[in-house]
């Protein structure tokens, strides 16, 4: 009769932990063949068959049971494993936030490098559009290594070639890198100006407003679209931070720490994630716009008037 129409799989299972093997494989790094359909919360404004069900079913669900228990079955929640709990699970959406597009530079707006020094620098390189939107592009995470071989290695080779060339390009870091090394005199912020980087400290290094800062973007929506979006393709590293190796360490008690956990290169390209982040709080690319056009209009009025040009 010809065959078939479709043919596959259709499963259904409550949410599972965000260190499972199927979170990475339908939801951070999906196969593009499969197509993942995610119930809303019991409880929440946008809940599913409720006119179906006994008045108060899921709020009796829950009745006493442990707040991890309701977030998997009542509230579709992604489960805790049990290394510990991913830091941004309640505001990071993979299939919302993750976009599998090419990279598009708008010469019009400058680049922005979030950059997080030491031993293993990291730094991702984004833009931010017309609408305020913070554009994730790529990624470059190092391995053991200082921050002059990070940039020659691997930082230059990215921001000079298609499609970053030639673009204003500025770096936002970790304000620790102002201080001077106990071996010299010189700064992290030193060597960024002598590689040729215009680059200024984030407003802070204290974990609490760097984690406010990334929060706030996946949050907001800005135009329709997420207010930060992350190519697939440029930052894996950052997508599977995000989705379960960024994390609180869950103590023997069974309580989590209380400051996400260091783990490179998890935790390094996400500290390089949120200086970017504070770097849109702080308004960073209005700036050097704004810099750009007072140094432009500087330039003209110093600018000599020819005889030849009047009549």
């Amino acid at each position: 009769m010809g065959g078939p129409t479709w043919f596959g799989l259709i499963a259904d299972c409550n949410p599972w932990t965000t260190d499972s093997a199927y979170h990475e494989r339908t939801v951070l790094n999906p196969d593009p063949r499969w197509a993942l359909y995610h119930q809303p919360s019991g409880i929440g404004p946008n809940a599913e068959n409720v006119e179906n069900l006994p008045p108060g079913y899921y709020e009796n669900l829950a009745g006493d049971r442990d707040q991890d228990w309701v977030q998997v079955h009542v509230e579709s929640q992604w489960g805790v494993s049990n290394a510990g709990q991913a830091v941004f699970r309640r505001t990071f959406h993979a299939p919302t936030h993750v976009k599998d597009m090419g990279v598009v530079v708008n010469p019009q707006r400058p680049v922005m490098v979030g950059m997080d020094f030491g031993r293993t620098p990291c730094a991702v390189i984004g833009q931010h559009d017309g609408y305020g939107r913070a554009i994730i592009m790529k990624e470059v995470v190092t391995e053991d290594m200082g921050l002059i071989q990070m940039i020659e290695e691997h930082l230059k080779p990215i921001l000079t070639n298609w499609p970053y060339a030639n673009k204003r390009i500025f770096i936002v870091g970790d304000p620790a890198g102002s201080q001077r090394s106990q071996l010299s005199e010189e700064t992290n912020f030193d060597i960024l100006k002598e590689q040729g980087f215009v680059a200024y400290p984030a407003s802070t290094n204290a974990i609490e407003p760097r984690l406010l800062a990334v929060d706030r973007l996946f949050r907001q929506t800005l135009a329709g679209e997420p207010g930060i979006q992350i190519s697939r393709e440029g930052c894996p590293t950052l997508i599977t931070a995000l989705g379960n190796k960024y994390r609180y360490r869950r103590k023997r008690d069974g309580r989590m720490e209380d400051l996400p956990e260091k783990d490179h290169p998890w935790s390094d390209v996400v500290d390089a994630l949120q200086y970017f982040c504070l770097g849109t709080s702080m308004n960073l690319t209005g700036r050097v716009l704004m810099r750009d056009r007072r140094y432009a209009v500087r330039t003209a009025a110093r600018e000599p008037v020819s005889a030849a040009g009047w009549t």
